[in-house]
Formats: structure tokens, C-alpha cells, sequence
């Protein structure tokens, strides 16, 4: 588990609390890091949270900030399929919307090899309760391969240059129709510069 922090006690209080009620905390490792002063940006952070799980032997990483809540555990059985399957480098844990009241939604399609072309994911059933599709990386909170992970988060600018370098992998991306986690982080993060 890859934990990344940047302020708000009070939400990362929430997010590992919730975390820890659905999941048995004895299964993961723990790597986290905090954004403070001085800041280093959630791309840079992201990419040293990747590297650190490679050092320490991952072959996915559940990657998730401190601005999201648990509703259910992680699915083993999912996880374990996309394991099986050379196809997929990535599970969304979150559907079509982000958040419980269902105004933040997922980006509904991909961002090819230019952020001006556009392309349905072509969202399919896969397994009971899931979807398959090819669409954009979007970090957390999901489950990365970490060969995917570290290809998408070295040397990078920004979160859109990983959605970008996304376009470069063949492999296809599942979501759940009913969320695993949902955005509660409201107010931006301090000091974020948009």
C-alpha cells in the first residue's frame, strides 16, 4: 500500500481508518511518504512511493492518498484474475463517479497519444460487478502492475503526462460498477498550485 499524505490530518485519519476496517492491514506493506514543506509535488512523491515498492519486492501497488474512504475491502479475487491475465495493468477503484453523492465523474474517455484526441474506453463486463476498457491511467486510488507503474510515474512533469505515457501500454484498465473507495477530499490540498 502505498500511502501518500499532504497535510489534512483529518482526512488521512479517515482514509487509513477506513481503510483498516474493511482490510487486514497483515496483508499489505505500508510505504508512506509526506508532502510537506518543502513541497516536491504529488508527481514526484508518486514516482519515489513506485520506487520504493519495487526495492521492496511489489508486484502491484495499491496506490491511494489521503483523501479517500473505504466502503468495502479490496477484492482479492479481481486482483488475483488481473494477475492471471497478461492484458490488464490496472484496477480503478472507483466506477463512473468519484464521490458518494455522485457529482465528481470519471473521465469518460481516453486520452490517446495527444490530450486533443479523445477515444471511448469502450467500457465491457468483465466479472460479475466489474468492467473492462481502455482508458488513461488514473492513479489513485487503483492497483497498478508495477512495471506499468514505474513506466508511467519516471520522469514525468505532471499527472497528464502519465495519462498521456498511458497511451504507450497495449494493456487494458478494470473498474468496479459499485465503488471500493470514494473521494472525500473536498478542499485542495495546501499549498497546491493549480
Amino acid at each position: 500500500l502505498c500511502f501518500l499524505k499532504c497535510g489534512r490530518p483529518e482526512y488521512t485519519k479517515q482514509t487509513l481508518d477506513t481503510f483498516a476496517k474493511y482490510n487486514d492491514m497483515d496483508r499489505f506493506i505500508l510505504i508512506e511518504m509526506e508532502d510537506t514543506e518543502p513541497r516536491q509535488g504529488v508527481t514526484r512523491m508518486t514516482e519515489n512511493l513506485f520506487r520504493e515498492a519495487f526495492l521492496q519486492g511489489a508486484d502491484w501497488v495499491l496506490y491511494l492518498q489521503n483523501d479517500w474512504e473505504s466502503d468495502r475491502a479490496i477484492p482479492w479475487d479481481i486482483l488475483e484474475a488481473a494477475d492471471r491475465s497478461e492484458g490488464i495493468y490496472c484496477l480503478r477503484l472507483y466506477g463512473k463517479y468519484k464521490d458518494r453523492e455522485r457529482q465528481d465523474r470519471a473521465t469518460m474517455s481516453h486520452l490517446a497519444k495527444s490530450a486533443v484526441v479523445r477515444v471511448e474506453p469502450g467500457w465491457q463486463d468483465w466479472r460479475d460487478g466489474w468492467e473492462i476498457g481502455d482508458i488513461h491511467w488514473a492513479h489513485p486510488p487503483s492497483i497498478t502492475r508495477i512495471e506499468e507503474g514505474l513506466f508511467l510515474t519516471q520522469g514525468v512533469k505532471n499527472p497528464p503526462e502519465s495519462m498521456l505515457k498511458s497511451a504507450e501500454i497495449s494493456k487494458l484498465t478494470v473498474r468496479p460498477k459499485e465503488n471500493i473507495f470514494f473521494h472525500i477530499g473536498k478542499e485542495r490540498t495546501p499549498g497546491f498550485v493549480k
